[in-house]
């Protein structure tokens, strides 16, 4: 009930003419605070959304495909800028923009506008219409939490990168003093090494991802913190023999303790701070908008056991 008087409540003058207590103005506010309307704009949304999905490159779909969805390109152009400028004119400019919430909206609304000129030099603006369907967060109260978070746990998540950063760097370094060079053979097999290689005519060719220098380094335990592929260049190592000289299976076995120390560290316990970060931050703004962002740890284990209680039915005997 207090949400909507303060969303029916007016202030100042709405494009420099109409009052708060305008006929016309109230009559206004009233259709765009209304649940019903909010439904009609997720419903636009949602059907914007599924016909950006099904848009295809000219040449990948018929002509009359192609006009349709040009038409209700323009059609969520025009029903997107006209719920704005409803806005608008109930709540005030000035009011409508102190929502920062609203920016997001009159950006999408304003290149859904220019996206459909025809002018070659706006034609690349047409792309950012992928961005249409995030007006749906404004609408959605736990999509809003998670977009503060994540914009709150930038901070936090810089300083976990750093942290990041210096310890790919060390295990980088250590990669390159041990397998520089290492991971490379020869297009003919019984060749073993370089010389002999390039003296017979074959061709030395690196075959996994290497430790040549800290750059190319860090690259591969980027990559091998994404458990994506890390078997084979752990094998690589397990098979080097030394700079220059072609592999030989099995001739490095204890080279693995390497990545199985950086997995182990950098795979699970690294990377995995960039999530603790996110959620802590993400319970921090739950916690806050249910009024419990100053009570610490005992206080809102008091709270939960009066509520606990209220509920609970004392029975008479």
């Amino acid at each position: 009930h207090k949400e909507l008087q303060a969303a029916l409540k007016l202030e100042g003058y709405s494009f420099g003419v109409f009052p708060p207590d305008s006929p016309v103005r109230k009559a206004v506010n009233r259709v765009v605070t209304d649940p019903a309307f909010e439904g009609v704009v997720l419903l636009l949304i949602l059907a914007s959304a599924i016909s950006l999905a099904v848009d295809s490159p000219v040449g990948y779909m018929t002509e009359r495909a192609a006009f349709i969805l040009m038409v209700l390109d323009i059609c969520f152009a025009a029903l997107f800028g006209a719920e704005m400028l409803l806005k608008w004119f109930a709540k005030g400019i000035h009011v409508y923009f102190k929502d920062r919430w609203n920016w997001l909206d009159a950006v999408i609304v304003l290149v859904s506008l220019v996206a459909l000129a025809e002018a070659p030099l706006l034609q690349p603006l047409r792309v950012l219409r992928v961005i249409r369907p995030l007006r749906l967060v404004k609408h959605n109260e736990g999509l809003r939490t998670v977009v503060e978070s994540l914009a709150r746990a930038l901070g936090p998540i810089l300083n976990v990168t750093v942290v990041v950063s210096l310890f790919w760097l060390i295990f980088g370094i250590l990669g390159v003093q041990l397998f520089m060079g290492q991971f490379y053979r020869c297009s003919i097999d019984a060749l073993r090494s370089r010389d002999a290689c390039i003296a017979g005519g074959g061709r030395w060719f690196k075959y996994a991802p290497g430790f040549d220098d800290i750059g190319e380094a860090v690259l591969t335990l980027f990559e091998i913190s994404t458990l994506e592929n890390w078997p084979s260049t752990m094998y690589a190592a397990m098979d080097a023999t030394g700079i220059d000289m072609a592999p030989r299976r099995g001739a490095s076995p204890a080279n693995s303790l390497y990545f199985v120390v950086f997995i182990l560290v950098g795979g699970f316990v690294i990377v995995n701070l960039f999530v603790g970060v996110v959620i802590d931050t993400f319970l921090q703004i739950k916690n806050e908008k249910k009024g419990s962002g100053l009570l610490n740890d005992d206080q809102r284990a008091w709270v939960r056991t009066q509520k606990l209680m209220s509920k609970l039915r004392v029975t008479m005997r």
